[in-house]
């Protein structure tokens, strides 16, 4: 196995076999946005698996049932006035975990707290945890009615992702979203 930039793997074992159907090329990220540390990777040359086509390993939420793509019974989710199509709802307290099999380069995505039907700002927020192998590598506070924050966290070898969404004091409101997460694989050629 040897790499061919900091980014890409160059071989692999012809055994290892996906699991999952890949998404369309990406043209819609903004690498500007890395985590200190984390290389910008040509986005035009990655393939990448949406969150939601993961099935958890584990999942345990605050109240009501994990979704994906839905928020309670409508769909898509509707942050700061914006509607998003795709995603997860998991209401704070949450703690959702995946296995990545080390095959990805980094996942990227936004964190928000779905607004109110009536308008009506509640609860005193939730905090957000992207934590890869035991390691919390982003966090961040979320209230009601604020624009989604989004993170690109590195995920190289990485056997576990686990999503967090802490409750604050008031568990009131805390209907938290994971927007748009893609997993971007190693572009790799198979001998």
């Amino acid at each position: 196995r040897s790499t061919l930039f900091p980014y890409t793997t160059l071989f692999r074992s012809a055994t290892a076999a996906p699991t999952l159907l890949r998404g369309p090329y990406p043209t819609d990220l903004n690498p500007t946005k890395a985590q200190p540390g984390m290389p910008d990777a040509p986005l035009s040359a990655l393939g990448y698996t949406r969150l939601g086509d993961l099935v958890p390993s584990h999942s345990s939420v605050g109240w009501g049932s994990f979704q994906v793509n839905k928020h309670w019974y409508e769909h898509g989710f509707m942050i700061a006035g914006q509607h998003y199509s795709n995603g997860v709802f998991a209401h704070a307290p949450s703690d959702v975990r995946y296995h990545l099999e080390r095959k990805y380069s980094f996942v990227e995505g936004c964190v928000g707290l779905n607004d109110q039907d009536n308008g009506h700002i509640c609860g005193d927020g939730v905090n957000f945890h992207v934590i890869v192998d035991g390691q919390k590598k982003y966090s961040t506070h979320q209230k009601g009615g604020q624009k989604v924050k989004c993170f690109k966290v590195d995920v190289r070898e990485a056997e576990t992702l686990q999503l967090v969404a802490d409750h604050i004091i008031d568990k009131e409101c805390d209907e938290a979203e994971w927007i748009e997460v893609k997993l971007y694989e190693d572009p790799i050629v198979d001998c």
